[in-house]
Formats: structure tokens, sequence, C-alpha cells
């Protein structure tokens, strides 16, 4: 909601004329870095809740960028939940034992495949925001490149499936 709202009141979040009560300017930089501290919040429902401010901070980097340059901000956190979704759900890390009764090691795969598709998702999600957040400044992206383009998981140059 909070990325809808601000899309809607763009003219008025970008004059730079709001005020929080705590005297600090309402700006989208502020929004996107409160939306990305609550991403960060653990809870037992944490990864879709993560999804869904992932998704916010998404659709406000897509409004508001550019001009808004917070990619050298955002990088090393979306950087990190690249390699550990990739990490935790690459071949041979989803283990369900053979040993348990069919219907309880069925219960427990449809699991690990859920598990898997909203790691995915969140994975996805990130993409979306260093596409949105790219920079502008031919500097900064020289800065990250590199660093982007191994987050790809290529293996001999060749893009993994």
């Amino acid at each position: 909601a909070i990325a809808s709202v601000s899309a809607a009141c763009q003219d008025t979040l970008e004059a730079d004329d709001l005020v929080t009560e705590d005297g600090m300017a309402l700006t989208p930089m502020l929004i996107i870095q409160a939306v990305e501290a609550e991403s960060k919040r653990t809870s037992s429902s944490a990864k879709e809740y993560q999804r869904r401010a992932l998704t916010a901070i998404a659709q406000l980097l897509e409004t508001f960028c550019p001009p808004l340059d917070m990619f050298g901000e955002l990088f090393p956190y979306v950087k990190t939940l690249i390699q550990d979704i990739s990490e935790s759900t690459g071949e041979g890390n989803t283990f369900v034992s053979q040993k348990l009764d069919r219907k309880k090691r069925e219960e427990e795969e449809k699991e690990a495949a859920l598990h898997k598709a909203r790691n995915r998702v969140v994975q996805a999600e990130c993409f979306r925001i260093l596409g949105a957040a790219w920079p502008v400044q031919y500097s900064t992206q020289q800065n990250f490149i590199e660093e982007v383009l191994d987050l790809r998981g290529t293996k001999d140059g060749q893009l993994e499936q």
C-alpha cells in the first residue's frame, strides 16, 4: 500500500515540503529506507513479509528513480539476499528423508518445493530492485557492474538453468 500511495502522491513527495512528526523531511528516500528496514524484520511469516516489502521497494524505485540514486545503499543488502537464496535453494540443498512414511515424505517435499518457490520470488524481486535502482552515473555503474554480473549465477560463462 505504501508504494501505491507514494506513487499517487509523487509530485507532493518530490516537492520536499512534507515533514514527519519528528521534523524529518518526508522524502522518497526516507520511505524506501523505512521499507527496507521493515524487510529485514524477522517473524513467523518473515519470507512473505520480506517479499511484500521488497516488492514495495521495487515499486517505489520504479516511481522515483532516476533521479533518486540509492543503488550503492541498497546493493549490499540485495546482493546478500540473492546469494543466500542461491546457496540455500541450490541442487542437493533440499533433503527429505526417504525413511519417512509416504504421506509425511510427500508433505515435506511439498513444503520444501514451496519454500524454494518463495525464495525464488524473493530473489526475483531483488533483481527487480537492482534494475529499478540502476545508477545513471557512469562511474557508479562501473563500480558495481562486475559484482552485478557475478550475481547472474554463471558457470564457465554459461547461465545456469
